[in-house]
């Protein structure tokens, strides 16, 4: 028998049968990073243009220019694309919320939180996706579970935000931080601040037209600040 060709191995398992395994060039993490990154964003654009459930594994090959093999060995299927491409979205906002961390001069207000987060959501242009999101997971168990720990992760930092604020208006009005009082209570803020940015993105997938920049600063006449 003539020797094997390069990537090709042979596996004798019954008498007259071959089984030939390709074998794939291992891929460097960074490679797989970016892969990962690609096929995310081909399903991105699917999922916003088809909804999740109108959108086949065969819409994300062709959308990733990807072949089906390649994008296996990277995703267990479209289930597993769809938490992806959740956490990639929660990330994004995230993200911007640590940055703000970053800068221990900066001491942001609840107003100042929602402005950002809202233009934020708006200008990456994932907030009806993240609404479609929402909504599979009422009735996906898997999905309910992402969406729950990155609410969670996200409502954590933006607490993280709001302490030196809520820090300095207890000092100035004389009182210690209380959870029992909400307005200087840093995770009953985020809380508020999460519903409040639900609306945003409801309203804006709707109605895409809507001038967001008014309307987060008409929320934001309406929310504490430091007297």
């Amino acid at each position: 028998m003539a020797p094997p060709k390069k990537n090709v191995r042979f596996c004798w398992h019954q008498p007259n049968r071959t089984t030939i395994l390709f074998s794939m060039p291992k891929l460097s993490e960074s490679t797989k990073t970016e892969r990962r990154e690609r096929i995310i964003v081909a399903a991105r654009e699917c999922f916003r243009r088809n909804g999740f459930s109108n959108t086949s594994m065969s819409d994300i090959v062709e959308a990733s220019g990807m072949s089906a093999g390649s994008i296996y060995s990277h995703f267990e299927g479209k289930a597993d694309i769809m938490r992806g491409t959740a956490e990639s979205i929660f990330r994004a906002a995230i993200n911007d919320l640590r940055e703000l961390q970053r800068d221990k001069r900066y001491r942001p207000t609840p107003a100042d939180l929602v402005k950002l987060l809202a233009i934020t959501l708006r200008n990456i242009g994932l907030g009806p996706l993240l609404i479609q999101f929402i909504s599979e997971s009422t009735v996906n168990p898997e999905l309910a579970g992402v969406a729950q720990e990155n609410l969670r992760r996200a409502r954590t930092v933006l607490s993280e935000n709001l302490i030196p604020w809520t820090t300095a208006r207890a000092e100035e009005r004389g009182d210690s931080l209380d959870p029992a009082d909400p307005s200087t209570d840093p995770e009953r803020i985020a809380n508020v601040i999460m519903v409040i940015l639900h609306g945003f993105l409801l309203r804006t997938s709707v109605e895409p037209d809507v001038n967001l920049e008014r309307l987060a600063a008409d929320v934001a006449t309406l929310m504490p600040d430091i007297p």
